[in-house]
């Protein structure tokens, strides 16, 4: 579909097996692996070889059935959508809130993030579909075309994208495989949106992770800046991806209670904070540390009365001195 006559890949490899070990599901597909240009290097004396970049990766994954479960396809989805998700979340310092400058960065070329996903599709979406296609385009820039034929031909009627309400798709709609081909492999600011789209999911996803842990470990932080970058708007990003944030959260709140049960609570920093807390001015505490006290002030009161004998040498002064330590000591207790 998209490496096959395509001038612009230099090498091709095989399909390889592919698993979802690295999201931590069980999920099984295919992988194959291309590069767009070659990588030079030397060897050990010096001669020059070159490598293939294998920049571009398409993974492959099953199809299903009208009887799927699509609760559970849907989460498996989500968790290998994820995975690059939550290796940046985990880098990322938990106070830096969306910029542009934080954008800029996160769509590089270099970034783990995936670019699309492409949903091969009858010309009439079932239920199920729409369904997929509603909850997995809030995580990914999803491009949608119908299946390919026979002869690789589809017929304008049914090349054009359907409408799917409250499916947030990509902005880059092509109505063939080939202008699917042409914006991902020649045109670059296809390749930039693409990108800055999958950024924009993936903040969204960051904010709703952070209020959750924020509302588990009873610390939600509300504060939020301003920072606007040049070429992304924090008022856009939230016009158009924060408007159901309050409902994302309570989403994201019932999925965990459902899954880890009431014991995650009991896992943040505040698990002990259920004791009642100790008061260090109750009596007892008061009594004692004013005990405490009596060594290191009669070691100063003896020292005082040193003093006080050998300059007044009177008996009177000494007892004076010793009554107003015990006054003191009677006004602590």
């Amino acid at each position: 579909l998209l490496l096959e006559d395509n001038e612009d890949v230099v090498d091709v490899g095989t399909w390889e097996d592919w698993n979802g070990a690295e999201a931590g599901i069980d999920v099984y597909g295919k992988v194959l692996r291309a590069s767009t240009d070659w990588l030079e290097q030397h060897n050990v004396f010096g001669l020059e070889r070159f490598e293939p970049t294998k920049n571009v990766e398409i993974i492959e994954l099953p199809g299903y059935s009208h009887d799927t479960d699509s609760t559970e396809l849907i989460s498996r989805l989500k968790s290998i959508i994820e995975a690059p998700f939550r290796s940046l979340h985990d880098v990322l310092h938990p106070e830096i809130d969306p910029s542009g400058v934080v954008a800029g960065l996160l769509a590089a070329p270099t970034s783990p993030l995936y670019t699309a996903l492409l949903f091969l599709l009858p010309s009439s979406p079932t239920p199920l579909d729409s369904e997929f296609i509603r909850s997995l385009s809030a995580h990914i820039p999803l491009i949608v075309l119908p299946r390919l034929s026979g002869s690789h031909r589809i017929a304008e009627s049914s090349a054009r994208t359907p409408h799917i309400p409250s499916a947030k798709l990509s902005a880059f709609r092509p109505a063939s495989p080939v202008a699917l081909r042409n914006g991902l492999f020649r045109s670059p600011e296809t390749a930039a949106l693409l990108r800055a789209e999958a950024v924009d999911r993936f903040l969204r996803w960051r904010e709703v992770e952070k209020a959750v842990e924020g509302i588990w470990e009873s610390s939600l932080n509300t504060n939020a800046t301003s920072e606007k970058g040049e070429g992304w708007s924090k008022a856009r990003w939230e016009a158009e991806w924060m408007e159901d944030h309050a409902q994302e959260v309570a989403r994201r709140v019932r999925e965990d209670a459902t899954r880890n049960g009431p014991a995650h609570c009991m896992d943040g920093p505040h698990a002990h904070g259920l004791h009642p807390s100790f008061d260090p001015l109750h009596l007892p505490s008061l009594i004692v540390f004013s005990v405490s006290l009596i060594g290191p002030l009669r070691v100063r009161v003896w020292a005082s009365l040193q003093s006080a004998v050998e300059s007044l040498n009177e008996t009177k002064v000494q007892v004076a001195l010793f009554g107003g330590f015990c006054v003191g000591v009677g006004a602590g207790i």
